[in-house]
C-alpha cells in the first residue's frame, strides 16, 4: 500500500516500460595496463527514466446476480513516472587487446526529478456490463498522486559491453548493451525494485 492508494490485496511481480535517456561523459586512458589490460575511467552525467506499467489480477470470490454465480475477478493497474539524472562514475577495460570489445561496470546515483502514479481496480470478470463495484461502475480506488518516501538518491549498478568502432585517430562510436541493476528499492513505502536494459550508442572524441 502506497500512501493513499487503497489498493491492499494485489502483489506485482513483473513489470515493464520504455524510455529514452541520455549521457555526456569524461573519461581518462592511462598509458599503464590493469591485469594486463588496457582500461579506462571516467564519470558520466546520466538523465534516465525508470517508470512503467504494473499488472496483476486478483480472484475475489463470488458474484450472484439473479441466481447465476460466477467467479469475480479484478485487475489492478499501476502506471508510474519516475524519472532520475545524476552521475555514474564507471571502469571500462578492453579484455582482449586485439579485439575492440570493452566491459564497463560502474555505479549510478540518480536524484529523482518526476514522480508520479496512478492507480485502478477494474472488474474484469464477470463480463457482464451491467455488474458493478460498490461505485456504480467497472472501476474503483483510482488515484493519482505523487510516489511518496522516495529515496534520493536512487542508487544502481550499471554493467556492459560495448563495441568500439575507430573513425579515425580521435573519435571512434561504440554501440553497447548495459544492464541496470537497482540496489535499493525506489521508494521506502514498499519493497519496490527496478531493474532495466539500456540500449544505445557511445560517441567518444578524443583529446591528446
Amino acid at each position: 500500500k502506497i500512501g493513499p492508494m487503497p489498493m491492499c490485496c494485489a502483489e506485482f511481480s513483473t513489470g515493464g516500460g520504455f524510455h529514452m535517456g541520455f549521457s555526456l561523459h569524461v573519461g581518462y586512458e592511462p598509458v599503464e595496463q590493469l591485469l594486463g589490460m588496457t582500461y579506462s575511467y571516467g564519470i558520466r552525467v546520466t538523465a534516465m527514466g525508470l517508470g512503467g506499467s504494473l499488472h496483476g489480477d486478483e480472484d475475489f470470490g463470488y458474484v450472484i446476480n439473479n441466481g447465476d454465480v460466477a467467479s469475480g475477478r479484478a485487475r489492478h493497474t499501476v502506471e508510474t513516472t519516475f524519472s532520475i539524472a545524476g552521475i555514474e562514475p564507471y571502469l571500462q577495460i578492453r579484455p582482449v587487446e586485439r579485439l575492440p570489445l570493452v566491459a564497463t561496470i560502474g555505479l549510478i546515483a540518480g536524484f529523482p526529478v518526476g514522480s508520479k502514479y496512478t492507480q485502478i481496480e477494474q472488474l474484469v470478470e464477470p463480463t457482464d456490463p451491467n455488474l458493478t463495484f460498490e461505485t456504480g461502475t467497472r472501476t474503483r480506488g483510482t488515484v493519482n498522486a505523487d510516489l511518496p518516501g522516495l529515496n534520493n538518491p536512487y542508487v544502481a549498478a550499471a554493467i556492459g559491453v560495448g563495441y568500439r568502432y575507430a573513425i579515425d585517430a580521435q573519435r571512434s562510436i561504440e554501440p553497447r548493451l548495459e544492464a541496470v541493476l537497482g540496489l535499493q528499492s525506489i521508494t521506502s513505502a514498499v519493497s519496490w525494485g527496478v531493474n532495466s536494459y539500456r540500449l544505445g550508442v557511445n560517441v567518444h572524441e578524443t583529446i591528446s
